[in-house]
């Protein structure tokens, strides 16, 4: 898993930077489940909810009959996304998320330089 300017999450150089910009006591040292496992870790008990952003698994991944059924299966589906793709449409809780060009303001990201942007 990638975590802000192109870090590793597994990487333990990359954790420390993170746990202290952060303040912070821990991180996970290891990824997390792959949309592909869902199905087995749903069955078994081992994931409960899921929250998907940029992604449309209902649509897209190889096993569609199993990940539907892993969907179906979890008490709570938070998805984030620009489009209504099929994921979304069958959560629980959708969030927007907004395209830089579709809005006016400004970004800070981690490296701590405004952005400036405006929907032209």
């Amino acid at each position: 898993m990638l975590i802000p300017n192109s870090g590793y999450i597994n990487v333990a150089e990359h954790r420390k930077k993170f746990l202290e910009a952060w303040v912070v006591k821990s991180l996970p040292a290891k990824t997390g489940y792959r949309i592909s496992q869902l199905p087995h870790q749903v069955e078994h008990g081992e994931v409960r909810a899921a929250y998907i952003m940029g992604e449309d698994p209902l649509q897209t991944e190889a096993e569609l009959p199993a990940v539907r059924k892993a969907f179906a299966d979890l008490e709570l589906v938070i998805v984030q996304d620009i489009f209504m793709t099929k994921t979304a449409a069958a959560a629980d809780v959708i969030l927007l998320r907004l395209r830089g060009a579709s809005m006016k303001g400004f970004i800070l990201p981690p490296i701590g330089v405004f952005n400036v942007f405006s929907k032209q």
